[in-house]
């Protein structure tokens, strides 16, 4: 399935960053929750403007609209609210 957006709005996927992995011996309670991160890299899918198509883009987490069609869940953001791209140095 595809889904291309329109006027304001970007098509973008998640983005999995590696962590390390360290060992701890702390005790949480059940229900407790990691916090979200404040912030997402994003990569953008589909740009009807075209300007950041296949960039890495900075996004506060929280404007992350996601939608479901079937089994296929996409993240759509609002133009407005991308902060920065994100670009390898050499």
């Amino acid at each position: 399935m595809r889904l291309e957006c329109t006027g304001n709005w970007v098509l973008v996927e998640t983005m999995i960053m590696e962590t390390e992995a360290k060992e701890s011996m702390v005790l949480l309670p059940e229900d407790y929750k990691k916090p979200d991160d404040p912030y997402s890299v994003m990569r953008v899918v589909h740009d009807p403007e075209g300007e950041y198509r296949g960039c890495h883009v900075v996004v506060p987490t929280h404007v992350i609209r996601d939608i479901k069609i079937g089994m296929e869940t996409f993240y759509l953001i609002e133009r407005g609210h991308i902060m920065a791209t994100v670009r390898e140095t050499k």
